[in-house]
């Protein structure tokens, strides 16, 4: 997903104003995302990280202050070694990291108190003054994720910010406008069946946010840019709708949150 997709809502918008007004005492940050992701965090938090590094004038390149890997369980010793020396990989040349590290810890949500875990707690105290922290849980266990907020808080100074699927009518505006780039023209019996459309997509068990929206229009444009029809009207829809790529768009595994960990990790080494 790129950034100028996604429309984040009025809490998302307020912590962008935070880290760009905020001083040296800006928290790090817990963000709870749904369990089938698709919210655009990770290009939330890409933003967040360029906010810092422009603030905080650090003198090297951005892909040199910014670093986000996923905190696996499945991960070996060698490589949870490789974890930890990660962000002195990416710094290369400079003596150490300096910048925004951000640490998908679902795995952990349930298993607080696991060793491998209370390692990263115990790294994270030891970094907190010259990195900063954004870490994120995925799950719609609510209590769940407010547990690891209170746990992570005797650490570290926190933050929270929950990120959640839009409603109808934002991803509807979101779909027209990405039809629109495409040349479709819309009706408005089109549009109020697209609402409807969406209304069911929320409803399924493997919804995910902006990244099925995405495949959605995605799979318009090609139904009906090969056929040289570019006005789209409530017939149009109806007939997507009976297309084999209804369910498909509905129902397919989407892509998670890309963080890097296990090999990936290893291959920074290599480069």
């Amino acid at each position: 997903m790129s950034h100028d997709r996604i429309t984040y809502n009025a809490e998302c918008e307020r912590m962008l104003q935070k880290w760009e007004n905020a001083s040296d005492v800006l928290p790090h940050l817990l963000i709870v995302q749904p369990e089938n992701g698709g919210v655009g965090c990770e290009e939330f938090v890409e933003k967040l990280a360029k906010i810092y590094h422009e603030k905080k004038g650090i003198p090297r390149s951005f892909e040199r202050s910014f670093l986000h890997l996923k905190y696996s369980k499945n991960m070996k010793e060698g490589e949870r070694g490789l974890f930890f020396d990660s962000p002195r990989v990416v710094a290369k040349l400079y003596n150490h990291f300096i910048g925004v590290f951000c640490i998908e810890i679902t795995d952990y949500i349930t298993q607080p108190e696991a060793q491998e875990f209370l390692k990263l707690l115990d790294y994270m105290t030891a970094n907190a003054s010259y990195i900063r922290f954004v870490l994120v849980v995925s799950t719609n266990d609510k209590e769940i994720a407010n547990e690891m907020y209170c746990l992570l808080r005797r650490y570290i100074r926190l933050a929270r910010l929950n990120m959640d699927y839009a409603d109808v009518n934002t991803y509807a505006r979101v779909a027209v406008r990405q039809l629109q780039d495409n040349g479709m023209t819309i009706t408005s019996g089109f549009e109020q069946g697209l609402e409807n459309h969406i209304e069911k997509l929320l409803s399924k068990e493997n919804f995910s946010g902006y990244s099925t929206i995405f495949n959605m229009i995605d799979d318009i444009v090609y139904e009906f840019e090969a056929e040289r029809n570019t006005k789209l009207t409530k017939g149009h829809l109806q007939k997507y709708e009976k297309s084999s790529l209804l369910n498909e768009v509905s129902l397919r595994k989407q892509k998670k949150m890309g963080f890097w960990g296990g090999e990936n990790a290893k291959n920074m080494y290599r480069k």
